[in-house]
């Protein structure tokens, strides 16, 4: 939103709240509303969806839930309006009167479809020309959403939460452009992003930026992308994505329920397949920088430790000693296969031939002398680098399959 906000080629009309995605509302609207107050910039309508999804009850975690609701610590901070006037009740009403007053506008769509599906069964809503930019799905990698009856999840989680109205959504005539976790886990949010943004001048909307990643240090050091950061840069023409016309459908119901499948029966819409990772990036911290060169020289930081898995082989690379304290850790799974790694502690008197030779035993949770200190998954297709933060001892690093399968202990390392 602070990048949509910040062009000053854009004009956001309205903002929706997707009351069943991972805010609820009405603390969604309430967030919303600080961060426009928080801008300085004119008022714009803002209003929550539905609750539910179409079909079912499918619910992002509660835990998740609670931390959004709470706007990851920024609730309290950016001050709320005295006025509740730039509220109104009905998020998909909002989005059909707003398309009627200004024909061709685009929709980007950060969460579940729910209100978007319902905004454009209006009538003469399609007529209005609209153009529907949707975070989620994942063609042809894996998913991020627990799978009943699979090992690797074949679901992402918007889709997920209300398969039927992505399904209505990519039926309905739009034209629309897909972002899926095909493209977007390319884009890893990492601490040289918070540290290139912390260094550069920056306008007032970068400073909010700025305040909300340095509260949540966490989200710099690993498992997050810019996901919908990727999403809003497709509003406008950009060099950072490639896309395909591929035609394809939701599966609504089953088993599989929310998951983006190539299908000649289904509908044909454009779908980014890569994204540039330093470019992207660059561009992020330009719209931010006050400097005209703002982010031209990013550049991700150097990894002290690197692990790669290409044609099902593992390299892995680490000095064998490095400070206590934060390591970087750099993943490889541009090949196409993801993967899990783990980096855990040995206590005193055990050895990587110990923790290997534990594994040969077929045995898969860890024995009691190995402390998982760090656990990632490692999406297809991506290269994200990581922070660590690593006491002194004697460390481990494991690689395994992303179904738990294929452990190896591949190298051992010490902090001091």
């Amino acid at each position: 939103m602070l990048y949509l906000l910040g062009r000053a080629d854009l004009n956001v009309v309205a903002i929706t709240v997707d009351g069943d995605g991972l805010v609820r509302c009405p603390a969604g609207v309430a967030n919303v509303r600080a961060l426009l107050r928080a801008t300085g910039g004119p008022e714009v309508p803002v209003a929550c969806g539905s609750t539910s999804p179409m079909q079912g009850a499918v619910s992002f975690p509660d835990s998740w839930r609670d931390q959004a609701d709470g706007f990851y610590g920024m609730a309290g901070r950016w001050p709320m309006p005295a006025s509740a006037s730039s509220t109104t009740g009905d998020a998909a009403a909002l989005i059909a009167s707003s398309l009627r007053a200004h024909p061709g506008a685009r929709i980007v769509a950060l969460g579940p479809l729910t209100t978007v599906a319902q905004a454009l069964s209006i009538p003469d809503v399609i007529s209005t020309n609209p153009v529907v930019i949707v975070s989620g799905g994942a063609v042809n990698g894996s998913g991020n959403m627990p799978t009943k009856g699979r090992v690797l999840p074949v679901v992402e989680w918007n889709i997920g939460i209300d398969p039927v109205a992505a399904d209505k959504v990519l039926r309905s005539g739009a034209i629309q452009e897909w972002v899926p976790l095909d493209a977007s886990n390319e884009v890893p949010l990492d601490s040289w992003f918070v540290a290139a943004l912390a260094a550069e001048p920056r306008t007032h909307l970068g400073d909010l930026a700025l305040t909300f990643l340095q509260a949540n240090p966490s989200i710099s050091r690993g498992g997050f992308y810019l996901w919908d950061a990727l999403a809003a840069a497709a509003v406008t023409p950009t060099a950072v994505m490639s896309t395909q016309r591929i035609t394809m459908s939701v599966l609504s119901s089953g088993a599989d329920a929310g998951r983006t499948i190539v299908d000649s029966s289904g509908a044909t819409v454009d779908v980014a397949n890569h994204a540039d990772f330093v470019e992207f990036t660059r561009g992020l911290l330009h719209a931010f920088g006050r400097a005209t060169g703002a982010g031209n020289s990013y550049q991700p930081g150097i990894a002290t430790i690197r692990l790669a898995k290409r044609d099902g082989v593992v390299t892995y690379r680490a000095p064998a000693q490095l400070p206590a304290g934060q390591a970087s850790v750099s993943f490889d799974a541009s090949s196409g296969t993801g993967f899990a790694a783990i980096i855990g502690r040995l206590a005193a008197g055990h050895t990587l031939a110990d923790l290997q030779a534990f594994i040969a035993h077929g045995v898969a949770t860890a024995p009691p002398w190995f402390a998982i200190e760090a656990q990632v998954d490692v999406p297809d297709g991506s290269q994200p680098t990581w922070l660590v933060d690593l006491p002194a001892g004697d460390h481990v690093v494991v690689c395994a399959d992303r179904d738990g399968s294929g452990i190896t202990a591949l190298g051992q390392f010490v902090t001091r």
